[in-house]
């Protein structure tokens, strides 16, 4: 965003989107950005992420913001999951090109801790 306004004659803006695939048997897609279920992974079409909300970055600190409230909607959230967040860029070049170009994060879930035999640990051990 920082290095981006300084381009003359380019006009670009910066969205992002963060979303949640939770864990198990009955898997959904979360946006964390609205605190929302998109769809069940049963019912998931290839375009789901499309309908995850949109974030438009104009500082260099409104990522963290958007950290910061996917990291509540997540605790809030209470399962398991894998985070998507992707970060797009658009806009016009001076010759008037269309640039678009995403990059996009993953963090797996961690796996349930289980014990030799295979049983889930529970993390409170009273």
């Amino acid at each position: 965003v920082k290095n981006l306004a300084p381009v003359p004659r380019h006009r670009y803006k910066l969205t992002v989107q963060y979303t949640l695939l939770s864990a198990g048997f009955d898997a959904v897609v979360f946006d964390l950005l609205s605190s929302t279920t998109l769809a069940s992974m049963r019912e998931a079409t290839a375009n789901v992420l499309d309908r995850a909300s949109k974030q438009l970055l104009s500082e260099p600190d409104d990522i963290l913001q958007v950290l910061h409230t996917g990291r509540i909607a997540r605790n809030q959230f209470a399962r398991p999951g894998h985070t998507l967040l992707t970060i797009q860029l658009s806009g016009q070049t001076a010759a008037g090109e269309s640039v678009q170009t995403s990059l996009s994060f993953v963090e797996l879930a961690a796996p349930d801790a289980r014990d030799a035999l295979g049983k889930l640990v529970s993390a409170d051990p009273t």
